[in-house]
């Protein structure tokens, strides 16, 4: 990850967010001042009033006096218009502050209001670059692992079929060579169908053939498949189905690659001497469950919401050892959830566990 731009992508907000916030507190500072202004101004006004008044009271002839009293009382509600003394009504002041300290709160909460929007803008889009930037670099990993998985097994059997047209080798020897040619097209093989998989998964045109199966069937068949495979990695395979049947619908096919994936993932992930992997297979009334579970060393909290989404592959991607395209665990939740299935990553006290489930089909499939 450039971590650098992400600085100074930071920076560029935090800059962004101060000089708004500074002008904010400027523009409250500022109307404050001019509410204070505009009250002593008024203020003032009233005070020359009722001096004014005064003195033309003082002035006046008695009946000029009474007509003078009653517009005052109309003209001006803000005066006390008792004779001889003129002066500012108290509760008019009180009544003007109450409405210079409402405008103060009202300019206060409209910038905070302002202020949390911004900051919630910027939040999304920072949120939206980091994606972005995540997603993009994920791409970038996933083209360099296509390079990867591509060339070397092209590299690998390469060579072995040279060694073999030029060298004549004990027959032991060449069943050896002969077992990692063929790993070795199953790996283009395993790479290919995850990369066909993938561009299909979203394809709504795309319908699996659904059929009601035994999961404890399907799952023997496949891990027999893996079987040979996982020993030769040091894995010990454990098969635990479930007591009585376990009839679903699912798509054969998509099971496969699903099972798969998971045991490749438990092989791959884990650097332990005596690896372990058990498949059990649980059932209730209303669902039939799927357990992956292994002794390998789990997926960090921070990792777990990431490890479905495509093209993502745990640790660093400069420093990584084991192969793959970071399309494994994007594949099972997608064609499980298309086999009207869920998936879920729980963290064991030693190892991890991928929970599979799907609806129970209550009748048995006829012959």
């Amino acid at each position: 990850m450039n971590y650098s731009l992400i600085r100074r992508t930071a920076i560029t907000f935090v800059g962004i967010f101060l000089f708004i916030g500074t002008q904010l507190l400027w523009w409250y500072i500022f109307l404050s001042h001019q509410q204070d202004d505009a009250f002593h101004r008024t203020r003032q006004g009233w005070q020359r009033e009722s001096k004014l008044i005064q003195k033309t009271y003082i002035a006046a002839t008695p009946s000029a006096r009474i007509v003078l009293l009653r517009l005052c009382k109309k003209e001006h509600p803000h005066l006390t218009c008792k004779a001889p003394l003129f002066t500012v009504r108290s509760e008019a002041l009180s009544t003007l502050a109450n409405k210079q300290r409402r405008n103060r709160r009202m300019f206060l909460f409209e910038g905070l209001f302002f202020l949390l929007v911004v900051i919630l803008g910027h939040t999304v889009i920072w949120q939206g670059v980091r994606a972005e930037r995540e997603l993009k670099e994920r791409q970038q990993n996933f083209l360099s692992a296509v390079s990867h998985e591509i060339r070397t097994p092209i590299s690998t059997m390469r060579l072995l079929l040279e060694t073999l047209q030029m060298r004549k080798l004990p027959e032991a020897k060449q069943a050896h060579y002969l077992k990692r040619l063929e790993h070795q097209l199953n790996r283009l093989q395993n790479s290919g169908e995850q990369v066909v998989a993938a561009a299909k998964l979203n394809d709504e045109k795309t319908e699996s053939p659904m059929i009601q199966v035994d999961l404890n069937k399907e799952v023997e068949r496949v891990a027999e498949q893996d079987r040979f495979e996982l020993e030769s990695r040091g894995v010990t395979l454990t098969l635990a189905p479930s007591t009585e049947p376990a009839f679903t619908v699912i798509d054969p096919l998509s099971f496969e690659m699903i099972l798969h994936n998971l045991l490749d993932n438990a092989a791959k992930y884990n650097d332990k001497d005596n690896k372990q992997i058990r498949v059990s297979v649980q059932g209730n009334k209303k669902s039939i469950q799927l357990w992956v579970e292994d002794n390998g060393p789990g997926i960090s909290p921070e990792e777990q919401d990431k490890v479905f989404t495509p093209f993502y592959r745990i640790g660093q991607e400069l420093t990584r050892q084991s192969d793959g395209l970071g399309l494994g665990l994007y594949l099972v939740q997608g064609l499980c959830e298309q086999m009207k299935g869920s998936v879920r990553y729980e963290a064991l006290s030693v190892g991890s566990r991928f929970v599979l489930e799907w609806p129970r089909s209550t009748d048995a499939p006829t012959a």
